[in-house]
């Protein structure tokens, strides 16, 4: 499972193939979890500093936070260490829950025939499983659709999609 959140393209190209026989889930992160200290992190993590600076980072380099949060760097794909092993790329995004605003709904799809399962949603996240893909197609779109509440009261709908490319066995 890969956690991914919006970086202002129309649609994300996954960082890794699918293998066609696997059954693996997606998520879009709408808000990312802020870091934590003396905390295990996996490669596709996501995560922004206790003190916002507009941009999210993303687990390049699994491993163990450390007792405190380092300086997170603000170059955009520089790389920030922490802890043990752990390094983290500096991401822009284009848009994010702010404080106060919920997922209400949301609603995956696909340009083809893949089948889509189990999709749920918390306030911040939505993620589905893809259980089948057609033998026949080399790539496929998931498309995330959802309904946000915004603190003010108002409602917005917003998209993001994933290119997925699949790999042979």
């Amino acid at each position: 499972m890969g956690i991914l959140v919006t970086s202002g393209k129309t649609v994300l190209r996954y960082p890794f193939s699918h293998d066609a026989d696997e059954e693996n889930y997606y998520n879009f992160v709408w808000r990312p979890r802020t870091r934590e200290n003396s905390k295990e992190y996996l490669l596709n993590d996501v995560v922004i500093p206790s003190s916002a600076n507009g941009l999210y980072y993303l687990c390049v380099s699994p491993g163990i936070s450390g007792s405190s949060e380092p300086i997170m760097g603000t170059e955009l794909d520089g790389v920030t260490t922490d802890g043990t092993g752990l390094q983290w790329l500096a991401q822009a995004y284009s848009f994010m829950l702010n404080t106060g605003d919920s997922i209400t709904n949301s609603v995956w799809s696909s340009d083809t025939g893949v089948v889509i399962v189990n999709d749920d949603l918390t306030t911040t996240e939505t993620w589905c499983q893809v259980t089948t893909v057609p033998t026949d197609i080399t790539e496929f779109t998931l498309t995330n659709s959802v309904t946000i509440l915004r603190a003010s009261g108002r409602t917005d709908k917003k998209d993001r999609s994933i290119l997925i490319q699949i790999r042979e066995l």
